[in-house]
């Protein structure tokens, strides 16, 4: 016999909003970017099988002259790569958090 598991929640009158019963998330770790390079990748193969997703944040102060930052998963591993914005291209760090689901 399995055992059936998810999360299911709803509004103050009884309305499904929220359904989770097949897939939960899993937190894979951090890469730090460094103020150097303008492009970069990291594996991690546990990224395999699953469908990755990514999320990421400037490490350093804010400053207008910052290069664009854009991070994205292809299979099993994570890239990264800035661009010149409208006004400069500084190199920042970054912190990308990543998983799988």
């Amino acid at each position: 016999m399995t055992q059936k598991q998810g999360l299911q929640l709803f509004d103050a009158n009884g309305n499904l909003m929220l359904e989770v019963t097949d897939t939960l998330t899993r937190f894979l770790g951090t890469v730090d970017t460094d103020a150097v390079s303008s492009t970069g990748s990291f594996t991690d193969n546990r990224i395999i099988g699953g469908k990755a997703w990514i999320t990421f944040h400037k490490t350093g102060a804010n400053d207008y002259r910052d290069a664009n930052f854009a991070a994205w998963c292809e299979g099993n591993q994570i890239k990264w790569q800035h661009t010149a914005g409208m006004y400069g291209s500084r190199i920042k760090s970054y912190r990308i958090y990543y998983g799988a689901y």
